[in-house]
């Protein structure tokens, strides 16, 4: 398989340029490394951010459905 299909062949299927695509994965990993955070926070505090993983997590799941 060439090397440019095996980096454009997701993107397309999903009708994203790979640019487009980079950026959004970015966007949800960075989502991600917040909701992490948080987690680790109301471990230790429970009384902070008890809804907000679990908000980041309903997000991420509604926008990669589409």
């Amino acid at each position: 398989m060439r090397l440019i299909k095996l980096f454009s062949q997701h993107p397309r299927d999903i009708g994203m340029s790979y640019i487009g695509h980079f950026f959004r994965a970015i966007g949800f990993a960075s989502l991600m490394a917040y909701a992490c955070l948080v987690c680790l926070i109301h471990a230790v505090f429970p009384f902070i951010f008890e809804h907000t993983a679990s908000n980041i997590v309903s997000f991420l799941h509604d926008e990669m459905r589409g």
